[in-house]
């Protein structure tokens, strides 16, 4: 299993590997997502809305190859809106944070395509964006 490389000593070169049986890519155990929202009129004109969601996941690997080193730990992840608007939605103030868990996940990550350059056993990551925070403003005309 693994990488198998043409020399004992697993220097780069032609490779093959099985990965019959293995887990997909980006495919986790368990995951899902649970969502909250609420309203309320807070006067004839104006409403409070507020949501909240949990995105939760098992660890996977985000490498086609599934290499260990490229392995997503599993993580649960919050983000929230409150926001002040007209009841019939035309505009809207709102706050939202996202990630607020502040959790390091990785979107998709690979081998450094120069293996044969100095750069052998070298991977690279796309991470998420850490917590944010956003103030936002809708208006529909």
């Amino acid at each position: 299993d693994g990488v198998i490389g043409t020399d004992d000593d697993q220097t780069p070169g032609e490779c093959t590997q099985d990965l019959s049986g293995a887990p997909l890519q980006f495919t986790a155990d368990w995951s899902g997502n649970l969502a909250l929202q609420y309203a309320t009129p807070i006067s004839d004109n104006l409403e409070l809305r507020s949501s909240i969601d949990v995105l939760f996941t098992d660890d996977y690997s985000v490498a086609a190859d599934t290499d260990e080193v490229l392995s997503q730990d599993g993580y649960s992840k919050i983000n929230a809106r409150i926001a002040i608007g007209d009841p019939y939605g035309d505009w809207s103030v709102a706050l939202l944070g996202k990630n607020l868990t502040d959790e390091k996940t990785t979107v998709w990550g690979n081998d450094i395509p120069l293996g044969q350059f100095g750069f052998y056993d070298s991977y690279f990551q796309i991470i998420d964006a850490p917590r944010s925070f956003e103030l936002q403003a809708r208006y529909r005309f």
